[in-house]
């Protein structure tokens, strides 16, 4: 693990390499070219800001250098997005990259995919995946029994509205006819693919 020594050599050689790129302007702002340099306790907010649509790293990384620079932005962004369970899911959703087999969704959450996965905490979580704008909403179960499954659709339908098309994998504990019965009472058109997200466990 990098010590917090290391890591300010690191900053220090960054702001080195870039010596010939600052000035600063008119207004006294520090610049490295046409990004503003962001001082160092302003470096939690900016990421935060950066973070707020749970963007995959090379997208949050991208965002923050449109305008802004601070040594050590790379680092802190991985990190950021390392700890956020969120962006962990998602990253993991995308990775596996769904099956479509009737074209992309033409609104958001008229198609979404459930799927179940363990959070870099260890806490068991259904995820429900947006295909159109690909939006994780999480929600963490006490076990991968149908009752904990349905209670979390029951939660996240009335705020996302109950989608036309549901995917989901066909494997344990997804399997069971009480997820099939209860979608097709809903009106939910449902379709089984073999898709696993993160490392699941009964």
């Amino acid at each position: 693990m990098e010590t917090w020594n290391q890591r300010e050599q690191a900053r220090l050689m960054e702001i080195r390499q870039v010596r010939n790129e600052l000035s600063i302007d008119a207004y006294g702002l520090v610049l490295k070219g046409q990004q503003i340099v962001i001082l160092q306790p302003l470096w939690g907010r900016a990421i935060e800001v950066a973070h707020l649509r749970h963007q995959r790293v090379e997208e949050m990384k991208k965002r923050l250098k449109t305008g802004s620079w601070f040594p050590g932005m790379d680092t802190e962004v991985e990190s950021q997005v390392e700890r956020c369970n969120t962006c962990v899911a998602e990253s993991k959703e995308q990775d596996t990259a769904l099956p479509n087999t009737e074209g992309n969704p033409s609104a958001s959450w008229s198609r979404v995919s459930l799927n179940l996965c363990r959070l870099p905490n260890e806490q068991l979580a259904a995820i429900l995946i947006d295909n159109y704008s690909k939006f994780p909403v999480i929600e963490t179960l006490w076990s991968t029994s149908f009752q904990d499954i349905g209670t979390a659709l029951e939660k996240d339908f009335p705020l996302i509205g109950i989608p036309n098309e549901l995917d989901f994998d066909n494997k344990p504990p997804l399997h069971g006819h009480a997820l099939r019965d209860y979608l097709t009472s809903l009106g939910v058109v449902y379709c089984q693919i073999a898709v696993t997200v993160g490392h699941q466990k009964g």
